[in-house]
């Protein structure tokens, strides 16, 4: 957004006032110079259609472009999940995800923002599909939950959903929770990632390298003939115990390559945080 590239460009988290009234001055300066120009380049067309538009479609090309170039130019160092995901496809070892101990080859804003993509949609690094927030309200996505060892019944469905809502597939309390949701005649394999209300930027980031490295253990799994008898919940669990040991030098990483965590949102699949009593980490 217009903020987060303002800040951006502050050298001081305090200063995001003074930029942004700059800012203002220079886009009302520009826009009147651009009056201007287009009374003093109405003379020259007249009234003619083709003569408007022989001089509107190139300038407002143009404009779009200089306007792309200069989005290409700013480097954001605010995480979203597309360069999130950017930085930890970087940064995870290959095979399972793994994170060097020391966590120092985290990209920097200025590497993430060369492969950016802003204009057009975006397609996820990672194989595996990732879903955030998505709204439990909808039978789809709890169906999806249910084990595959059985009929997706409503017993089922609740089984899965109360699998991934209890943690008990974590070696302890998180405050996120992620699952897989099997694949439909419709929909691949994805894992499912949802946030606690009282979740904190280093939680958000810790759920994200999780969901991650479950994803890359998902495409591994697919990969291989046996793909449907894989334990989905062992591959969470296992997962986990990998986060653990990653999270800290990953975060240590991503502040010492210039990335700020004061505030994250991964908002993606509309349905919003999950709101239950507090954790206990």
């Amino acid at each position: 957004t217009r903020a987060q590239m303002h800040l951006s460009l502050s050298k001081h988290r305090d200063n995001l006032g003074d930029i942004t009234a700059k800012v203002t001055s220079q886009t009302i300066t520009a826009s009147l110079v651009g009056t201007a120009l287009g009374i003093a380049v109405s003379h020259w067309t007249g009234g003619s259609s083709s003569d408007v538009l022989a001089v509107f479609v190139p300038l407002s090309a143009g404009v779009l472009y200089t306007t792309y170039r200069s989005c290409a130019l700013i480097a954001l160092d605010t995480l979203s999940v597309q360069r999130a995901e950017r930085v930890l496809h970087r940064t995870l070892h290959p095979r399972h995800g793994s994170l060097p101990e020391g966590g120092g080859v985290v990209p920097s804003p200025e590497d993430i923002s060369q492969e950016e993509v802003f204009a057009a949609s975006y397609a996820s690094v990672f194989a595996t599909p990732l879903v955030i927030n998505a709204p439990l309200h909808d039978t789809a996505i709890v169906r999806r939950l249910a084990p595959r060892d059985g009929a997706a019944d409503d017993a089922q469905c609740i089984r899965g959903l109360n699998t991934v809502l209890s943690q008990e597939n974590l070696d302890r309390p998180e405050n996120y929770y992620v699952g897989v949701l099997h694949a439909t005649a419709r929909e691949p394999a994805a894992v499912g990632l949802w946030y606690a209300d009282s979740a904190t930027a280093e939680d958000k980031v810790q759920g994200l390298l999780h969901a991650c490295l479950l994803r890359q253990r998902c495409a591994d799994a697919a990969s291989t003939n046996e793909a449907d008898r894989v334990d989905t919940s062992a591959l969470v669990t296992d997962a986990h115990r990998e986060t653990l040991a990653r999270t800290a030098p990953l975060l240590d990483g991503l502040r010492a390559a210039g990335w700020s965590l004061e505030t994250i949102s991964f908002a993606q699949g509309g349905g919003g945080n999950i709101v239950l009593p507090p954790t206990n980490k």
